[in-house]
């Protein structure tokens, strides 16, 4: 059993358990999910977001990273949920996928998470939730709680998301 902190950090350092991995904990709607924090550039608090004429309905706009244009989609939307105005806890985390960047919004960002990869479990079948199993590429228990770690190739879908920044109509 582990127990995390108020920003959801595991006590103990990761220097007491082999192996460690940090998780980002998110929320999307009602469900608490996981991303590697390997794949996470940083998170933005509040940016602007410029819309893209004719994008799909899940692409909200683009921001600017640096000197790059990224993406972002609206997780909520790409899950099938309805859409809300971003509020104080929403934010979009910039994440890097196959070597390209997009955004991804979402409701809230609630901690980090440090496991150890033997707690790292395949999914198996998880049929409850909002989101398809084929999005979750591992399950991770702890606290009482399972978190489903995304899978970001398959949710944000970066081949088709990058052919809509560039040609709106596919």
């Amino acid at each position: 059993m582990h127990s995390t902190d108020k920003t959801g950090t595991l006590a103990g350092s990761a220097h007491d358990r082999p192996n460690p991995v940090q998780i980002l904990t998110i929320s999307i709607g009602p469900e608490e999910f996981g991303v590697d924090i390997m794949e996470v550039e940083e998170i933005l608090q509040r940016p602007t977001i410029s819309p893209i004429p004719g994008a799909p309905n899940y692409v909200e706009g683009t921001v600017r990273y640096g000197e790059n244009v990224v993406p972002v989609v609206n997780m909520r939307k790409g899950f099938g949920l309805e859409a809300t105005e971003g509020d104080s806890q929403s934010r979009v985390i910039v994440v890097k996928i196959e070597g390209k960047l997009a955004g991804m919004r979402v409701d809230s960002v609630n901690g980090i998470v440090r496991i150890t990869q033997s707690e790292i479990e395949p999914t198996g079948d998880i049929s409850k939730g909002v989101v398809s199993p084929a999005y979750i590429k591992s399950i991770v228990n702890f606290d009482d709680r399972s978190l489903g770690i995304l899978n970001l190739a398959k949710t944000i879908e970066i081949g088709r998301l990058s052919r809509s920044v560039t040609d709106p109509s596919g």
